[in-house]
């Protein structure tokens, strides 16, 4: 294994947000934590959407239930990021009245990297708050 590298995840094995959907789903006045690569988000972000939509969550009123709830944070610098600020970056979200990524962190992100141009962290720690 080359330093620094993380090993690819065994064929058939659950993603390690996985778990974590589960949970916020099962039990959602739970506190929980998460973290994934960067370069995972948006795989995170469409497993999410569809369990709750199996749930009969309908999209328009998704972002709703996730709001103030969901959020990131780097595990080394720390750089708090909202779900809509995460939506923004991942393409999903409206940026329309928020204070928008720059081109850099919106191109760091998609290279699944933290928006901070001096973090070297390549993974996020994804947030639930009851």
């Amino acid at each position: 294994m080359l330093a620094g590298k993380k090993p690819a995840r065994a064929e058939g094995a659950l993603p390690p947000y996985e778990p974590f959907i589960v949970r916020i789903i099962r039990m959602p006045n739970i506190p929980a934590q998460c973290r994934i690569r960067v370069a995972e988000y948006s795989e995170f972000r469409r497993a999410l959407h569809a369990h709750l939509q199996a749930r009969g969550l309908r999209e328009a009123h998704i972002g709703a239930v996730l709001q103030g709830r969901l959020t990131g944070v780097c595990p080394v610098c720390q750089a708090r990021l909202s779900l809509e600020y995460l939506e923004v970056l991942c393409g999903a979200g409206d940026p329309a009245g928020l204070a928008g990524p720059s081109v850099d962190a919106v191109a760091r992100f998609a290279d699944g990297r933290c928006i901070n141009s001096a973090c070297p962290s390549r993974d996020i720690l994804l947030c639930w708050r009851p």
